[in-house]
């Protein structure tokens, strides 16, 4: 259902000879309608999942190729965290995060601020009820 490739490069380094690829995920997932996104298969949602998690992978790693880096300086941080929720609960604590990053991705870039990158996942765990 989905021939687009879901990762490009976005640079190409020359390094000691060899060519290292910098990637992220294409626009492909960001034009999906909400049907498409129901009519993907098992396969597909875990080939946009994987995509999410390499693309994250690549930017923490392009992080730490920086010469200096200070992860408590700079705000380092990935946290996993399992919520006894409702689905009431779960849709007003993303509303909220929403709001709240809506609100912050208003602030235009200024030498005191740099880039973040903030991702989210929700897996609901059907197992342990």
């Amino acid at each position: 259902m989905f021939n687009e490739q879901v990762l490009e490069i976005v640079k190409e380094n020359r390094v000691r000879g060899t060519i290292e690829k910098v990637y992220s995920l294409s626009n492909q997932l960001e034009n999906m309608t909400t049907k498409e996104i129901e009519e993907a298969s098992r396969q597909d949602h875990l080939n946009f999942f994987f995509s999410f998690l390499t693309n994250l992978l690549g930017e923490y790693e392009q992080y730490l190729q920086q010469e200096e880096f200070d992860l408590k300086k700079d705000g380092v941080s990935y946290r996993q965290v399992s919520l006894f929720l409702s689905d009431e609960e779960l849709r007003e604590l993303l509303t909220k995060i929403r709001e709240i990053t809506l609100k912050a991705a208003e602030n235009e870039s200024t030498p005191q601020r740099s880039l973040k990158t903030i991702s989210t996942i929700v897996i609901p765990n059907k197992t342990n009820k």
